[in-house]
């Protein structure tokens, strides 16, 4: 779990003026999950999209999402 909430820690290191996901802002997410290990990190970044469509609100809430955390820790 610590590990899934490291990449809420990817959400403060992403900038993007828009609301949407970006193929940079993937990337991000995507470089900072393979660094935490031991999760599907696709897997990962479908989960927390579905959940957080909207970047700034994973920016926002990502890291406080203990249950989005522990769905990531379990199924990915």
């Amino acid at each position: 779990m610590k590990k899934v909430l490291l990449l809420a820690a990817v959400a403060v290191a992403i900038s993007s003026c828009s609301t949407e996901w970006s193929e940079n802002d993937e990337k991000i997410f995507m470089d900072e999950c393979k660094k935490a290990g031991s999760i599907d990190c696709d897997c990962a970044l479908e989960k927390v999209k579905k959940a957080y469509p909207n970047i700034n609100d994973w920016k926002e809430k990502g890291g406080k999402d203990k249950e989005l955390a522990g769905e990531i820790a379990t199924s990915c």
